[in-house]
């Protein structure tokens, strides 16, 4: 269970949930957010994008982030600074989570950007372990 005191409630809730809005921080501190495919084991998010995503050059001058699933009314938000993970072996790690996670027709793309080779596909990592939660459950 993650460091922040998520209540098993929310656990379950990222567990059975695989898409998430995520919000970074722009130019000129605009927020951008985007709808990407995630893992969470119950420590960390991770989500595997591209190296060409606003969100990632956003990361890498503000590393701050928040990510929120939402189901109807139901919704978690989890935020903190964000990992930006580049480099193998544990990009490979987490690129094959976040792919056992995915439900096959999502899981296919995925699987083609792996098999192109991770950095031609220009795939990258970005791990949140997160530090405030809020949400409704």
């Amino acid at each position: 269970m993650s460091d922040v005191g998520l209540n098993p409630t929310q656990d379950e809730f990222l567990r059975t949930h695989r898409w998430a809005l995520v919000s970074t921080i722009g130019r000129g501190t605009r927020p951008q957010v985007t709808m990407v495919a995630y893992h969470w084991d119950g420590r960390d998010i991770v989500m595997s994008i591209r190296a060409s995503a606003v969100k990632w050059r956003n990361l890498l001058t503000h590393p701050e982030i928040a990510i929120t699933v939402v189901d109807d009314r139901r919704f978690l938000t989890m935020s903190g600074r964000a990992d930006a993970i580049s480099a193998d072996p544990e990009r490979e790690a987490l690129t094959i989570r976040v792919l056992h996670s995915l439900l096959p027709e999502d899981a296919a793309y995925l699987q083609q950007e792996m098999d192109r080779g991770l950095d031609v596909s220009q795939r990258v990592i970005v791990r949140l372990t997160p530090q405030h939660v809020v949400g409704r459950c």
